[in-house]
């Protein structure tokens, strides 16, 4: 379902198309308060995967993983890549959700709370609004992709981690 701007309309689709940047600058948000993300987001996390180089690769490979997902559904939107693009907004939208909470738990604001506020939370607004009419089918649909979203987000976040961690073990063995 599209969305009225200006002359035109912008859909799902193109909208996907700003997802990896979305991700990318949410990202560089985290990167950069490095000490406080590593104490409020890895207490029990493999102290390999909190490293710098690990996180950096992490985050690469994240956006890799959501430009592929934006361009596959822009290029060929089917049901399948649609989905998949769902998923992934549903996904970010729950880690800025929780990048809000844990900040007003805590009592401060963490690395990734305003992009998760300011950029985040409305682009994943906008693009949930205007995938409307598949997401709101009915409410076990909804539910669904929520649900989907919320495996996906740690999944995604360990993969990468694990990957990230891959990634330089394969850089520094090539150092060598």
């Amino acid at each position: 379902m599209p969305i009225e701007a200006g002359g035109g309309a912008v859909t799902f689709s193109a909208l996907m198309l700003l997802f990896p940047v979305v991700l990318a600058i949410h990202n560089l948000d985290e990167a950069l308060g490095r000490a406080d993300f590593a104490s409020a987001w890895h207490r029990k996390l493999d102290p390999r995967l909190a490293d710098r180089r690990v996180r950096a690769a992490a985050a690469s490979l994240l956006t890799l993983a959501a430009a592929t997902i934006a361009i596959a559904n822009y290029l060929d939107s089917t049901a399948a890549s649609q989905l998949a693009a769902r998923i992934a907004v549903f996904a970010l939208f729950l880690n800025a959700i929780g990048h809000c909470a844990i900040s007003i738990l805590k009592g401060r604001l963490l690395p990734g709370t305003v992009t998760a506020a300011c950029l985040v939370i409305p682009f994943s607004v906008v693009a949930l609004y205007s995938a409307r009419a598949d997401v709101a089918r009915s409410a076990q649909a909804f539910l669904g992709h929520v649900a989907l979203g919320a495996i996906t987000l740690p999944a995604a976040a360990y993969l990468s981690l694990w990957g990230g961690f891959a990634v330089n073990r394969i850089r520094d063995a090539s150092r060598r």
